[in-house]
């Protein structure tokens, strides 16, 4: 068995300002239409090279000379709990993250992540690193291939019901949720699927996950 697990809102907060929040400051856009660009072109951007950077600016209606005034954006803080609840996951199979981040985030906050809870993690998988965002199952898939477990035996733990539950579920792996930082409403299929296990915190996850390493 292989953990992945997701990192905002499961592990701990990025604090702001967000990605969308500085591009905001620059760009006239609606905030959800800079966020909607963010996601679209910079989470599954290996590197934010002139070109891309060019790019958004075009797209942001953004002067390219601004964008050296972006800033930088909040960093990570883990929850108080997570590093325990890590060090128990690890006790029962390896465990690594998958995060969907901002390529102008990433290096920064990745770092407070390994800082924070590295030693309980196998590897720190981000949406740059991969090239993809979740829910596209091919995060999944990637992972299986490296860390040569097949894509059913890994167990995806996360908060959002799309990225972290239906598309490690499409991927072939089993997938737990929990509702107390999202408040998610979580629909009748995914209630009673098999592979799908919904609680309310993270420990909670933990007793699911002993109880799947017990009754493969």
């Amino acid at each position: 068995m292989l953990i992945s697990v997701d990192v905002g809102g499961t592990l701990g907060t990025f604090e702001s300002p967000s990605v969308p929040d500085l591009l905001a400051r620059l760009s006239p856009l609606s905030r959800s239409a800079i966020a909607e660009y963010d996601r679209q072109f910079l989470h599954p951007a290996p590197e934010l090279t002139d070109e891309l950077v060019s790019q958004m600016c075009r797209m942001l209606t953004i002067r390219r000379s601004s964008w050296s005034d972006l800033g930088a954006p909040g960093q990570f803080t883990a929850f108080d709990y997570a590093s325990e609840a890590l060090a128990r996951l690890a006790a029962l199979a390896p465990v690594v993250t998958l995060s969907n981040v901002s390529i102008v985030a990433a290096p920064l906050q990745m770092v407070d992540v390994r800082e924070q809870l590295g030693r309980h993690l196998g590897a720190i998988y981000t949406s740059c690193q991969l090239a993809m965002r979740k829910p596209d199952c091919l995060c999944w898939q990637r992972i299986a291939s490296e860390h040569a477990v097949p894509v059913d035996d890994i167990v995806h733990i996360g908060d959002r019901l799309t990225e972290d539950v239906r598309g490690a579920l499409f991927a072939g792996c089993r997938g737990v949720v929990f509702t107390n930082t999202r408040k998610e409403s979580v629909p009748a299929d995914l209630l009673c699927h098999p592979n799908v296990a919904v609680v309310q915190d993270l420990s909670a996850s933990i007793r699911v996950v002993e109880a799947w390493v017990a009754s493969p």
